[in-house]
């Protein structure tokens, strides 16, 4: 059997438990992972040295490595947003660890993950520099601004307020913002100058919370053209995404050990879904897929005849909405997408017991409710379907779905769907519809408690969404799947409603 060596992005279970969960649906491929102890804990930092023990200690035995730049240089991926790192000196010694670490491991196939930093267009500092609490959204604003600017695309009102932005955000808060991405732009310059060098096989740079102009372009610019100077655009892939990072990686390496290259057949449920540019990204969703498609190492087709995997993708027709807003009426939803006649094909290749996944990427942040009931209507079919995703982002959601489509074409059923109803369960359960109940119910009548810190009363929390998940799906799934569940862990990763942590274990038939 194959060992491949994981280290995430961070502790959340996107990244770290459903990672776990999808290879014990396999045989062929194990995967080597850090105790929880060794990860960070939201913005404090996981013990770096220990990490790289655990590296050095484990890589000697396995056959391929899946690597996060972010975790083993800054700590995990929130520590990559708001370290105080300057001094070049280190980037120089991270890149000899690197180059010792494949020296020592030859025969090791290392795959690696590098982030191009966020620039959120809202005022938070949950996940950011304190600073961003108030200056975050004109960050945001200026760094636009600032790209039009150097692109001489600037208009004269536009112009007016970049010097109004200009003069309100601290010129302190400006430099070390900039400062920070420049020097993490400089981390992944030395990446793919390793790469060039033969330390990695395969680099990716994702970029989380993209925009078409920004801060996140003007790195992007940078980076495109080092990878184009260097000749490696067969080696490196930009795309949006980040929190699906070990699902992709992890895909491709799968894929190369069965020494497969899966074929890919996709349909819309709009016509217009693969020219959509979702909320959160920079491109359309057309180009995104073809980024992904790559990443793990599949090829897409035209003929449904010949592919390995049918891939259903829930797109918007017009401009993305947040899935909190489905159960509101928004007639481009209703006019321009065709679920009746989605859920139809769903239906015809599933009776062709062709292998199927589900893309649902409709809304922003969760999954689409109408589609779920639709599909429903049919006798078992939603436990037909290998993968079903609807998370976060567009790319999130893509990732993840395409990756676990390619892992499970050789895989344990029962696993298969214990995965399938647990993605269910926080992708559209929870993020689809709960996690709205908490903001309009919950929050205004406990104000010891927030949106981003429920410590003080996770255990209601907890046993409350616990009770919704489960009469949802007594409600939505349960008659028609055949089937029975045993138990429901959940979590919540950084004590906070963004994200859950669900892993549902059936019942053996």
């Amino acid at each position: 059997m194959k060992k491949v060596l994981y280290i995430p992005l961070d502790e959340r279970a996107c990244n770290y438990a459903n990672i776990i969960r999808m290879f014990r649906a396999i045989d062929d491929v194990c995967l080597i992972y850090p105790e929880r102890c060794l990860l960070p804990n939201k913005k404090e930092p996981a013990d770096i040295n220990a990490m790289w023990e655990f590296v050095k200690r484990n890589i000697k035995d396995c056959d391929y490595a899946v690597l996060s730049i972010e975790m083993l240089f800054y700590g995990g991926l929130l520590p990559s947003r708001i370290h105080n790192k300057r001094d070049e000196q280190e980037i120089t010694e991270f890149a000899v660890k690197l180059r010792t670490l494949k020296e020592e491991n030859l025969e090791c196939k290392i795959f690696v993950s590098s982030l191009i930093m966020r620039t959120p267009r809202y005022s938070s500092s949950e996940q950011e520099p304190e600073y961003y609490e108030i200056y975050g959204e004109r960050i945001f604003k200026f760094g636009v601004l600032k790209d039009k600017s150097n692109r001489g695309i600037i208009t004269e009102e536009e112009q007016q307020e970049y010097c109004k932005l200009k003069s309100e955000i601290p010129s302190e808060i400006i430099h070390d913002f900039e400062s920070r991405r420049a020097f993490n732009r400089n981390v992944i310059s030395e990446v793919v100058q390793l790469l060039k060098e033969g330390v990695f096989e395969f680099l990716v740079i994702p970029q989380d919370d993209s925009y078409p102009y920004g801060y996140t372009s003007i790195d992007q610019q940078h980076i495109y053209s080092l990878v184009k100077k260097e000749n490696l655009n067969n080696q490196i892939l930009m795309y949006p995404g980040a929190d699906e990072f070990g699902y992709t990686l992890t895909a491709r390496v799968v894929n190369q050990v069965r020494g497969l290259t899966p074929n890919i057949f996709v349909f819309y449920s709009s016509v217009s879904g693969e020219f959509v540019v979702p909320k959160y990204e920079d491109r359309v969703i057309g180009e995104s897929l073809k980024s992904h498609v790559l990443a793990v190492g599949g090829r897409l087709t035209n003929n449904p005849d010949s592919a390995d995997i049918i891939l259903a993708y829930n797109t918007p027709a017009k401009e993305m909405i947040e899935a909190s807003g489905q159960f509101e009426h928004n007639i481009h939803y209703d006019r321009e997408r065709n679920l009746p006649y989605f859920v139809k094909e769903i239906v015809y290749y599933l009776n062709k017991n062709r292998y199927m996944a589900v893309c649902d990427c409709a809304y922003a942040n969760g999954g689409d409710f109408q589609l779920l009931n639709m599909l429903n209507a049919g006798t078992k079919l939603v436990s037909n379907i290998k993968s079903y995703h609807a998370w976060n982002t567009n790319c999130n959601t893509l990732g993840s779905t395409l990756s676990e489509s390619c892992i499970f074409l050789q895989a344990l059923e029962h696993k298969v769907k214990e995965n399938l109803i647990s993605s269910i369960f926080e992708d559209v359960f929870y993020e689809g519809k709960i996690r709205k109940e908490f903001i309009d119910e919950y929050l205004p009548e406990h104000e010891e408690v927030s949106y981003f810190n429920i410590q003080k009363r996770i255990t209601e929390i907890t046993e409350i969404t616990r009770r919704r998940v489960l009469a949802l799906y007594d409600s939505v799934l349960s008659n028609n799947n055949g089937l029975k569940i045993e138990k429901v862990s959940i979590g919540f990763p950084w004590n906070r409603l963004f994200n859950g942590d669900f892993q549902v274990t059936l019942k053996d038939k």
